[in-house]
């Protein structure tokens, strides 16, 4: 007898029994293909989304009511498209259009073509922007044209955001859409009793009832693929069980059953007693299978490369199976390798090749089982390769090669990656074309040193020549070859020589010297020249650049405001203001001021000089820079509030939204540039992150992550929105991923020998290369820098010994 009981995913259209208490849902899909050329269908992982579509929605059409072609993303989704439709054609065609094609499919059969995009999610998985846009580019000629031909694209939830990027080609993808949501127990107790009904199985009364409770009493919805297991296992168990009467001995004998045979099985509760829980079912699963094999170790080798590094299933070949077991130090033989895919197969745990040759798990929550048992030394394997493919593909289609940190961040797993003839090509062309540039790099490094100690030479012997340095000039040079930041060079000169009008022409070149080599915004330090600053009518006691480096925005000691250009010509000119000014905020497009009180009260101004609104806010005196942040599309400013966490105003002062989860004190606020997360710090040592829901258009709660013991004075994103910096009064200073992964600890690079830290830290932030981490120290006032270098998504210490940089660990700087 076969099992009535199957996997979600196995899509035989005659077998309409496996959807028992889902018509509803089938019936909606019906219903929602014929309402657009579109339908999105999402849900998490294991509601049967493509199942609901290839056997429940299969079912509601004649053979001649459609033609279904499913695709996967395979290595590339616009050619896995062209091989899908192309392979359907009776005549064939050898145009390369996608849209010919489709039009010649058409032709052949007469039917709605209906373009299944299984597992779409793999896009944003594995893709790149040029693959995305050529695709985007694709769909909208198939939905602009008179083809009778529908797109189906099936992705988990989580996902969904990414489909935002189709919305501005396609305006409409995201108006039909169905989301498939976990079975109610009420329903799973249909798929129980149906098949049951079905097959002639007796079940016991109240065993439904009792096996769903197995799934937790308190539990709403059922995970189906854990459900079918169990009953597949309650089936078998009680099939070895079954009593048949032999015809020619007279006896009874235990058999299992078969089709020729009539019997009756029976679902009882003690059957379910003995079988036990369900906790962790798809684990026992997968342990038991593996423990029967020959060799375990190489079944588990096989089974870890079929899962990707986000704990999702993917499609690959017996080739690349054998590439990732070697990566991992096991040798697999092309016999064992074949026995072990086919056991696999007749396991149920993967599905058979498809006509590309890929094979791939039957589930997403076999993956994530299998995904538990990687190791973190695979993991990272994992990420090289996809990095290293990734960079590959781009290469292809823009050739750009890899630069020497990404080859930095690869060297380190060259020996244990077993890649490809073109990937290990691609890499070795890499590695050639950066030793060349290393050389020139190193000649004109060479000639400029030169020329630059010559300028140094000529420039000292006029300066001793004809002025005597004064105290100013000291302490400017002192501090020029002390302080290797440039962001804090420039910001000390710029607070210090307050009278640019009248330094002397020593001054001047000194300035000069050190605006020159600025690693500023796009440059812009370069076009600083200081005679062409004006003397200020008070001193300068705050001054900073504009996020792309063309105003200098600064606070004067009579409490008045001021924003010249890089050539030194006034824009705007706020008279002394009556509230004592303790921090100014510049919006990214140049066009708002939102100037901090003393009092918390925030002041939105424009460079017109005209006052917008005002609004009262809070913050702590430790930290009086990330009360008040504007986002970088200059619509809004988000700012700590006193009786909620943050409060998110437009640019005409009406509340857009109010974060509530403040469980304690907020103490700084940041906004990341590209505006999808906001991250506010507490006195509790927790961090709240915030990310946008484009559906909903609000912000929602995306984690609160305990980063320190005690109060964090101050959090900053870093430009690539990948990692966020914590500042906290236990004296350290964290750099983060978004899953609460520290990559960078203060206090595993700080060496203070036999002498106790100077102080606690109340800020952290990124330089503007991010190269390097600066802090403040509260009860000194003082900076102290960290040296950083960026190895790809890691963040790590640079090799550079800080004493032979006239910088040395522990050095602070006014």
């Amino acid at each position: 007898m076969t099992s009535p009981f199957k996997f979600l995913d196995s899509y035989d259209k005659q077998d309409k029994e496996i959807f028992f208490g889902r018509e509803k849902e089938i019936e909606e899909l019906y219903q929602k293909v014929f309402e657009s050329k579109i339908l999105l269908v999402y849900g998490i992982s294991g509601t049967g989304k493509t199942s609901l579509i290839n056997c429940g929605l299969a079912n509601k059409f004649n053979d001649s009511d459609w033609l279904p072609i499913n695709i996967r993303r395979g290595k590339d989704i616009n050619n896995s498209l062209f091989r899908s439709i192309s392979s359907n054609a009776i005549i064939k065609n050898k145009s390369k259009s996608v849209l010919k094609q489709l039009q010649s499919v058409y032709l052949d059969h007469f039917k709605p073509i209906y373009l299944i995009f299984d597992q779409f999610e793999e896009v944003f998985i594995f893709g790149n922007k040029a693959e995305r846009s050529e695709f985007i580019q694709t769909v909208k000629e198939i939905v602009e044209s008179d083809i009778q031909c529908k797109l189906l694209f099936v992705i988990r939830e989580e996902y969904l955001a990414g489909i935002t990027e189709f919305e501005r080609e396609i305006t409409d993808i995201l108006s039909n859409r169905i989301r498939i949501e976990k079975m109610s127990k009420q329903n799973a107790k249909q798929v129980i009793e149906g098949p049951c009904k079905a097959y002639n199985i007796n079940i016991e009364e109240k065993f439904a009832e009792k096996l769903l409770d197995k799934f937790g009493a308190e539990s709403v919805d059922i995970e189906l693929t854990y459900l079918q297991v169990y009953l597949d296992k309650i089936y078998r168990t009680a099939s070895e069980a079954t009593v048949i009467q032999s015809p020619c001995e007279g006896n009874k004998r235990n058999v299992i059953p078969n089709e020729s045979e009539e019997s009756t099985l029976n679902f009882t509760l003690s059957l379910l007693d003995q079988l036990g829980d369900v906790s962790d079912l798809l684990g026992s699963f997968l342990e038991e299978q593996i423990k029967q094999l020959d060799d375990p170790d190489a079944g588990l080798a096989i089974l870890k490369s079929f899962v990707s590094i986000k704990g999702t299933k993917r499609q690959i070949t017996e080739e690349e199976v054998n590439e990732f077991a070697l990566s991992i130090g096991k040798k697999i033989s092309k016999e064992e390798l074949k026995s072990l895919l086919n056991k696999f197969i007749n396991l149920r745990i993967l599905r058979d090749k498809d006509e590309n040759g890929r094979y791939e798990l039957r589930h997403d929550s076999l993956a994530a089982k299998i995904y538990e048992k990687i190791t973190l030394v695979e993991k990272e394997l994992m990420e090289v390769k996809q990095f290293i493919e990734n960079a590959y593909q781009n290469y292809q289609k823009r050739r750009i090669l890899l630069e020497s940190n990404d080859l930095k961040y690869i060297s380190a797993y060259e020996s244990s990656l077993y890649l490809q003839r073109d990937l290990s090509d691609f890499i070795k062309k890499c590695h050639d074309y950066e030793s060349s540039k290393t050389k020139i790099v190193k000649r004109i490094t060479l000639i400029s040193a030169l020329v630059f100690i010559l300028m140094i030479v000529i420039m000292f012997k006029s300066v001793f020549n004809i002025y005597k340095i004064d105290r100013i000039e000291s302490e400017t040079l002192d501090i020029s070859n002390s302080i290797y930041n440039q962001e804090l060079k420039f910001k000390y000169l710029l607070e210090n020589c307050r009278d640019l009008e009248n330094i002397t022409p020593y001054m001047k070149q000194v300035l000069f010297n050190e605006y020159y080599a600025l690693d500023a915004p796009e440059g812009k330090f370069l076009l600083i020249k200081s005679h062409e600053f004006k003397a200020c009518h008070s001193n300068v006691i705050y001054a900073n650049f504009s996020k792309d480096g063309n105003y200098i925005y600064s606070l004067l000691d009579d409490n008045s405001i001021q924003v010249r250009d890089i050539n030194g010509n006034e824009i705007l000119q706020l008279k002394p203001l009556n509230n004592q000014i303790i921090n100014i905020q510049l919006s990214n497009n140049n066009a708002y001021l939102a100037l901090v009180e003393k009092d918390s009260t925030i002041t939105v101004w424009d460079f017109n000089g005209q006052k917008l609104f005002s609004f009262k806010a809070t913050y702590n005196k430790r930290n009086t820079k990330d009360i008040v942040r504007f986002t970088s599309d200059n619509k809004n400013l988000v700012s700590l509030c006193p009786e909620k966490e943050a409060v998110i105003y437009n640019l005409e002062g009406e509340i857009v939204q109010e974060l509530n989860l403040q469980t304690s004190k907020i103490n700084s606020i940041s906004v990341t540039e590209d505006n999808r997360f906001i991250a506010t710090a507490a006195s509790n040592g927790q961090v709240n992150l915030w990310y946008y829901n484009s559906i909903k258009g609000n912000y929602e709660l995306y984690e609160t992550l305990k980063c320190h013991w005690d109060t964090i004075w101050s959090v900053n994103f870093s430009k690539n929105c990948k990692y966020f910096l914590t500042a906290s009064a236990d004296s350290s200073a964290k750099v983060f991923r978004f899953d609460g992964r520290v990559t960078w600890d203060a206090d595993d690079y700080f060496d203070y020998g036999n002498h106790q830290r100077l102080s606690k830290i109340s800020y952290a932030e990124f330089s503007e290369s991010e190269r390097e981490i600066v802090l403040t120290r509260y009860d000194v006032g003082k900076y102290e820098i960290r040296r950083l270098m960026e190895y790809s998504l890691d963040l790590k210490i640079d090799e550079i010994d800080l004493n032979k940089k006239n910088c040395k660990t522990g050095d602070v700087f006014p």
